[in-house]
């Protein structure tokens, strides 16, 4: 179920462990879904965050990448994410405190 409707206008969106929403995109009709949401996001992005790349950038790897692959992308992002995050202080990274399995399965991850 994507989403729960709670009134007329409003609705609740199921998320994953990473706070980002949990569109099944393995139905054809939802794999557009996700990428509007990435578009939206691209947008929102580009005008509140310091960014690597330029929002043209996303925007053309959006467009080009499958839902699938962009979904498999976020995950991979998301997991890294969360292990550098138990080991930042003051914004920055500290990678002596990982533990050593942490250590293992960031650089799994960054394979």
């Amino acid at each position: 179920m994507i989403k729960e409707e709670l009134n007329d206008k409003d609705f609740k969106l199921d998320v994953d462990e990473f706070g980002n929403p949990d569109i099944p995109i393995n139905t054809p009709g939802l794999r557009s879904i996700y990428k509007d949401y990435l578009r939206g996001m691209n947008e929102f992005m580009s005008k509140y965050a310091n960014r690597r790349f330029t929002r043209e950038y996303y925007a053309e790897r959006i467009d080009t990448l499958s839902a699938i692959t962009l979904k498999a992308v976020d995950s991979l992002n998301s997991q890294i994410t969360a292990i550098k995050k138990s080991c930042t202080i003051n914004g920055k990274f500290k990678p002596n405190l990982l533990t050593s399995s942490q250590k293992a399965q960031l650089q799994e991850l960054q394979k």
